[in-house]
């Protein structure tokens, strides 16, 4: 499959999981919660297991105390997920506003007059959700997470399908 065809894969797949995740927010949080949790998890003890048989002197020392913070803060999200939720909801909010920056200025130097336009709007929804979840939504905080992570993975299934769909006309 030419590359073109597998951005196109991707953005549909991306898509898929956006409707999935905009039909059950509260269990698309949960499972958010849960796989960065069971990520810090796993990295954590990995972490720390890596600097006590690799590190060398304070190294050591800081590595497995990093490892051991991380691996704590993956247990914190499974034992309290709503407060988890909530955390990872500005986080959300943060990682949103860094990828609606990167998007505007990747679609702004796109050279596709014709295509550019679904980046920067992949983009700028990305832009305006970091905003959103930063200004607050306490009441939600639980399906905010899910809800956001379904705006995403729709708006850039899209660009991933524009921008394939442009590849392939021999536009990039």
């Amino acid at each position: 499959m030419p590359n073109w065809g597998l951005l196109v894969l991707v953005g549909v797949l991306s898509l898929i999981a956006g409707f999935v995740a905009l039909v059950f927010p509260l269990p698309a949080s949960l499972t958010v919660t849960a796989f960065v949790g069971a990520s810090l998890l796993i990295v954590g003890i990995l972490g720390a297991i890596a600097a006590a048989r690799e590190a060398l002197g304070s190294d050591r020392i800081w590595g497995v105390l990093t490892g051991i913070a991380t691996a704590l803060l993956g247990l914190i999200l499974f034992a309290w997920p709503v407060e988890g939720a909530t955390t990872l909801t500005i986080i959300a909010g943060v990682v949103f506003l860094a990828s609606g920056i990167f998007e505007l200025i990747l679609g702004w130097g796109l050279p596709v007059p014709s295509w550019k336009w679904a980046v920067v709007l992949s983009g700028a929804l990305s832009l305006i959700l970091g905003v959103l979840v930063l200004a607050g939504l306490p009441g939600t905080a639980a399906i905010v997470p899910g809800l956001l992570l379904a705006v995403e993975l729709l708006s850039y299934g899209w660009g991933l399908i524009f921008l394939g769909i442009a590849w392939k006309r021999g536009g990039l």
